[in-house]
C-alpha cells in the first residue's frame, strides 16, 4: 500500500513537472536594441525600424508603448504569432527634438520572462544655423575703448544664408 502511494505521488509530480504539461508562453527577442542614425538636420523626418521576434509557442502581445520624446509616432502589429517576426516602425519629426537626438521607447509585452524591452534611437541633430560660441555675445568696455568679439556662423541648410547687418545695443 505504501509503495502504491509513493508510485502515485511520483507519477503526479512527474506529470506536473514535464514540459508537455507546462503552459505555453511567448518569448520576445530583439537583436538590435539601439540604433544610431548619425547626423541629421533639425526638422528632418526620420523613419527607423526595429525587428521583434516571437520565439515562444504562444502569441506575443504588445500591450502598450511609452515614448520619451514628443514628435515620435510608432506603427506595429499588436499581436505576433509564435515563430514570426514583426517590425516596430518609428517616425520622428526632429523639428523640436533635443540636439542630443535621443529617445527611448519602452515596449510592454505579455512575455513573462521579458515584460519590458527598451528600444533606443540616437544620433546628433544639427540646427540649420549655428552661432558659436553662443547665440548672444556679451561684452563690456569703457567709452572710446575698442572691443572685438568673434562669432562663427555656420549654415547647415541647403540654401544660402545672407547676413544683412549686425545691431549693437
Amino acid at each position: 500500500m505504501k509503495i502504491r502511494g509513493i508510485l502515485a505521488l511520483t507519477l503526479v509530480l512527474g506529470a506536473l513537472l514535464s514540459p508537455a504539461v507546462q503552459a505555453e508562453a511567448p518569448r520576445a527577442r530583439v537583436d538590435v536594441l539601439t540604433q544610431d542614425f548619425g547626423r541629421v538636420l533639425q526638422g528632418d523626418r526620420l523613419t527607423r525600424e526595429f525587428t521583434l521576434a516571437n520565439d515562444g509557442d504562444a502569441p506575443l502581445v504588445i500591450e502598450r508603448l511609452e515614448i520619451s520624446e514628443p514628435g515620435v509616432r510608432a506603427r506595429f502589429a499588436r499581436t505576433l504569432p509564435p515563430g514570426r517576426t514583426g517590425k516596430i516602425t518609428f517616425e520622428w519629426d526632429t523639428a523640436r527634438a533635443p540636439l542630443d537626438g535621443r529617445f527611448e521607447a519602452q515596449v510592454f509585452l505579455n512575455d513573462p520572462a521579458t515584460p519590458v524591452i527598451t528600444l533606443v534611437l540616437q544620433g546628433v541633430i544639427t540646427p540649420p544655423i549655428e552661432i558659436l560660441p553662443l547665440p548672444a555675445v556679451f561684452t563690456s568696455s569703457f567709452v572710446g575703448e575698442r572691443v572685438e568679439r568673434e562669432l562663427t556662423i555656420t549654415n547647415h541648410a541647403e540654401r544660402d544664408l545672407t547676413v544683412h547687418g549686425i545691431e549693437l545695443q
